[in-house]
């Protein structure tokens, strides 16, 4: 999550447990950490966020992507593939949701497919 956004995690959450539900998705998955990243740092947040997953020990990972009024968004789509990239490099899969896409059903469903992709 980004830092001033962490209210949106219960939301985020519970839309991605709901696009479980609905298209009958059998992997389930447990919470071990929610963390806020800096999305006014351009560098070395893919790899904060890479190092901390690692430390709770995740498996995958839902990342919410930066909002619209800070430095990293736009930057996104480079953001992302860095984050993806780094957490690739440590065997966890990575689900990505843009920060304007939280209030949108189907990208819970593509976080899904991301996970099912890379594992």
């Amino acid at each position: 999550m980004p830092k001033g956004s962490e209210a949106l995690a219960t939301w985020v959450a519970a839309g991605f447990h709901a696009a479980q539900t609905q298209y009958s998705i059998p992997t389930s998955y447990r919470h071990v950490l929610l963390q806020a990243y800096d999305a006014s740092q351009p560098f070395g947040v893919p790899f904060q966020i890479a190092d901390a997953c690692h430390r709770a020990g995740a498996r995958a990972v839902l990342v919410v992507g930066p909002p619209n009024d800070t430095p990293l968004a736009a930057k996104a789509g480079e953001f992302s593939h860095a984050v993806i990239h780094a957490l690739e490099g440590l065997s966890i899969g990575c689900g990505w949701i843009a920060h304007r896409a939280t209030m949108a059903p189907a990208s819970y469903l593509r976080a899904h497919l991301d996970f099912v992709e890379r594992s």
